[in-house]
């Protein structure tokens, strides 16, 4: 195939196209000419109403993407402070390892011990012991 061969092949085809496109503007002028305006002006007032249509459910959608929006912001803001609170919170449970790794064994037991012994005495005395105790002192 020769260039000219295909030029005229190109040259065949947009003929054809530019042909179809007359005969449909030729028919929409001869509806104007007969005075069928009024289906003209009844067809763009559908679309019209159809694009007043689209643009109400774009300003829904818009107005929803919005507050998706907000809600995302303010999701993103509590999800910075619990993770904050969650540093705040390793961080101490680390200092409360540290300081228990570094309490000796034997005198954190007799401190346990001596705390529950103390609370088991001052939970079992009667209420005249206890009136007893305050006239001796």
């Amino acid at each position: 195939m020769t260039f000219t061969l295909i030029a005229n092949i190109v040259t065949i085809l947009l003929c054809g196209a530019v042909t179809v496109q007359s005969v449909r503007m030729i028919r929409s002028l001869n509806a104007v000419k007969r005075g069928d305006l009024s289906q003209v002006v009844s067809a763009l007032d559908q679309a019209t109403m159809q694009a007043r249509i689209v643009m109400s459910e774009l300003k829904g959608t818009l107005k929803r993407c919005s507050d998706s929006s907000d809600a995302l912001m303010r999701a993103e803001a509590i999800a910075e402070e619990l993770r904050m609170m969650t540093e705040l919170a390793d961080a101490s449970a680390e200092r409360l390892a540290r300081s228990r790794e570094e309490t000796p064994p034997q005198a954190s037991a007799k401190n346990a011990r001596g705390a529950r012994g103390a609370k088991a005495q001052r939970q079992s005395k009667t209420p005249a012991e206890k009136a007893a105790e305050k006239e001796a002192a």
